[in-house]
């Protein structure tokens, strides 16, 4: 077992230091390390998986003194997928795929957890977490289905990877995020047969050409509509494209009448034989549409026909059949009940 203390940095003032025991194998410091020396100008990083020794509570009076007892093992991470987007100041991981392969190493190791996120500032010499980087972290702890009060997010600030970086942790209920003591941080060596079976199936899971085994985006028409998509879509900056089991899709949040809607844009696995679908619904479920295009000519005015239909169910408007698209929208076709 090697210890190692981070740079010398100062922590957030609303932060604070922690005890947490918190054990890095060596394969995850190094794999970390040779990701951000091959990509110096893009942020990089991961999801932890593990395993936990000892109980935590987070609402407990003496969750102190609890967290310090933990022992969390780090043995491997999932890596970003073929679906990632990352540039040198966001990292956008392809979760589609993270999660299938958690799910099948999860069956050969059942005790195994997911422990947190891990990802590199080394690019942008920011030294600790943005506020995206907070605001996916409180998500993720608060959220039901979360296994743990707790969710690390570690952070490489620059090339010496995570032996020079900072550790923080949420805590379930709680606000912000705490940074853990670089003293309780250590990198432990040994066999990693979890790695090496994590490897094995993203190995089998990945082998799919760049567009994911989507045929109709490697077609010249196919690249031409990406391409003008992309063009529009571009208003639209919190989505972001992913490969999911043979689709190709557009993922992530807008803001419509001042509040957060969940949006996915999926062109299905015949496209252009079959229009694409937009699926978009407010972040608390209350009000949402699926809308399948008239035809796959119409995307930019379907898209932005599905936008105005949940628009009008957030505002109060009221969705009737005999609605019709103006010139200026699109075709004066009646949207299909089924799917609104």
């Amino acid at each position: 077992m090697t210890g190692f203390r981070g740079l010398t940095r100062r922590p957030r003032q609303d932060a604070g230091l922690v005890r947490l025991r918190l054990e890095l194998h060596e394969d995850v410091v190094a794999r970390a390390l040779d990701e951000i020396r091959a990509n110096p100008g893009i942020e990089v990083g991961g999801k932890f998986v593990g395993f936990v020794e000892g109980g935590f509570s987070a609402g407990s009076e003496r969750w102190r003194d609890d967290l310090a007892e933990l022992r969390v093992i780090v043995v491997a991470y999932l890596d970003a997928g073929p679906g990632k987007d990352r540039t040198a100041v966001h990292h956008l991981s392809d979760t589609d795929y993270q999660f299938r392969l958690f799910q099948e190493v999860a069956r050969d190791v059942p005790d195994l957890h997911f422990l947190g996120i891990w990802h590199s500032h080394h690019p942008n010499g920011l030294d600790t977490l943005s506020q995206g980087d907070e605001r996916t972290g409180a998500v993720t702890v608060n959220n039901p289905g979360h296994e743990h009060d707790f969710l690390l997010s570690s952070l490489a600030v620059d090339f010496a990877g995570l032996t020079g970086g900072r550790h923080f942790v949420f805590l379930r209920g709680r606000p912000g995020f705490l940074e853990i003591d670089p003293a309780d941080v250590t990198v432990v060596q040994g066999p990693n047969p979890v790695a090496n079976r994590i490897a094995e199936i993203a190995g089998r899971l990945r082998p799919e050409p760049p567009d994911g085994g989507v045929t109709w985006a490697r077609t010249a028409a196919g690249k031409a509509v990406l391409l003008e998509d992309r063009i529009w879509l571009a208003r639209y900056p919190g989505l972001r494209p992913f490969l999911r089991r043979g689709l190709m899709v557009w993922r992530g949040r807008i803001d419509l009448s001042g509040t957060t809607a969940d949006c996915e844009y999926v062109y299905p696995e015949d496209f252009p034989a079959t229009p694409p679908i937009v699926d978009v619904r407010t972040s608390d479920g209350a009000n949402a549409v699926r809308y399948t295009l008239p035809s796959a000519a119409q995307r930019e005015s379907g898209f932005h026909f599905a936008l105005s239909r949940l628009t009008d169910l957030i505002t109060g408007g009221r969705v009737t059949w005999d609605d019709t698209w103006d010139e200026e929208n699109g075709p004066e076709e009646r949207p299909p009940g089924r799917d609104l």
